[in-house]
């Protein structure tokens, strides 16, 4: 059995490294901080736009799918039970607030600057800034389904499959170990709530939730290769 790499505390401890790294630095920097973009047009870590584009125009594709009858993922084989269970959240939410989630899913409705001149768009924001994201954000039932579409990405702590997904990476050497847990439940945090609060705006949460996904998942997904605890 391979030994699994030690794990840096100071990490685990979001306080100090604020601390350490600046007096004045805000805390969805220093999330940010802890991921490396692989993507060639993205240099160093995660942009704030590149993170409001890549989650909204995932949860507008989301609920375009839904509109459709379709799965996310084409076999639903392909998803975990949490997984399956946080889609049926989306589906439902859909079902909820339909007219709300319509209007913004709609591929007209996004910024200038992310469509062709052969494809027509009603909005005048050049990029996803604070007046767009604040538009797409201001009904409660929009928010409500975002909650659930972030819970669905994150419903299997996959280091591989996150970085896939986002185009960032926790660790340059891919040997994950804890430290790599904690680092994506603070990028679900940042998605799923200081991402809203940056606009001013207040997030959903439903009235009982789980703040962690199952850590014994993460290591089965991280460490399955090395060791037959799966």
């Amino acid at each position: 059995m391979k030994e699994i790499a030690s794990i840096d505390l100071k990490a685990l401890d979001l306080q100090s490294q604020m601390n350490e790294f600046s007096r004045k630095v805000k805390e969805e920097t220093l999330i940010r901080s802890l991921f490396t973009s692989f993507k060639p047009q993205i240099k160093g870590h995660p942009k704030k736009e590149y993170l409001r584009c890549k989650l909204i125009r995932g949860h507008k594709r989301a609920n375009r799918k839904i509109k459709k009858g379709k799965l996310l993922y084409n076999n639903q084989k392909e998803m975990s039970e949490r997984g399956k269970q946080n889609w049926q959240s989306l589906i439902n939410v859909h079902l909820k607030h339909p007219n709300a989630l319509d209007s913004v899913s709609r591929t007209l409705f996004e910024p200038i600057k992310f469509k062709t001149k052969s494809k027509p768009t009603i909005e005048t924001s050049r990029s996803f800034n604070t007046d767009f994201c604040k538009r797409y954000f201001a009904d409660v039932g929009v928010r409500e389904s975002y909650y659930y579409y972030i819970e669905y990405i994150f419903s299997d702590l996959d280091p591989e499959e996150l970085s896939k997904y986002l185009g960032f990476t926790c660790c340059p050497d891919q040997k994950h170990n804890l430290d790599c847990a904690y680092k994506w439940l603070l990028m679900k945090r940042y998605a799923n709530q200081i991402i809203i609060q940056d606009l001013r705006l207040e997030p959903w949460f439903p009235e009982s939730f789980d703040l962690l996904p199952p850590i014994d998942d993460f290591l089965c997904n991280s460490f399955r290769k090395y060791n037959n605890l799966c």
